[in-house]
């Protein structure tokens, strides 16, 4: 196929050299490429995840049980979630349950995946104080992250 072959179907033009669709006649005669949007509903539910504020989650936690945790200490429960996530049996179990039955499994594997997580992180931690070019790694890419972060 040539750069520049065209292909016409049903009002469709489609440029090979640049990707470009074209959808209808208007667009086809001033050039001006469209916009393909997604399915977003099709008979499945549509779902959008709520999202909290950071300083709401740990503002929270902090009146409820007297914690004094920084956002910095969402990590952890970022991390747990991640990997939570990261278990097909937890996923198949949230994709197959109403939540009521799924808390269920969920009980089952919490407490794991707290202990892993707490593991895990033990192990960066007694690296990074043993192992001097690792810590020198890691110490200059988050110095150069904050450095960025901080000068906007």
């Amino acid at each position: 196929m040539a750069s520049n072959d065209f292909y016409f179907l049903r009002g469709v033009k489609i440029q090979c050299q640049t990707g470009s669709i074209l959808l209808d006649d208007q667009q086809i005669s001033t050039g001006q490429p469209g916009e393909v949007t997604g399915v977003r509903e099709a008979g499945t539910g549509y779902y959008t995840r709520k999202m909290e504020k950071l300083s709401s989650i740990i503002e929270v936690l902090n009146q409820r049980f007297g914690t004094d945790f920084t956002p910095a200490d969402k990590l952890f429960f970022d991390q747990l979630e991640e990997d939570m996530l990261g278990d097909a049996e937890v996923v198949k179990s949230a994709r197959s349950n109403t939540m009521e039955n799924f808390a269920y499994a969920f009980e089952d594997v919490f407490m794991s995946k707290v202990i892993d997580r707490m593991g895990q992180n033990d192990k960066i931690f007694v690296k990074l104080m043993d192992d001097p070019e690792f810590r020198k790694v890691v110490k200059e890419w988050i110095s150069r992250l904050v450095y960025e972060k901080a000068r906007g």
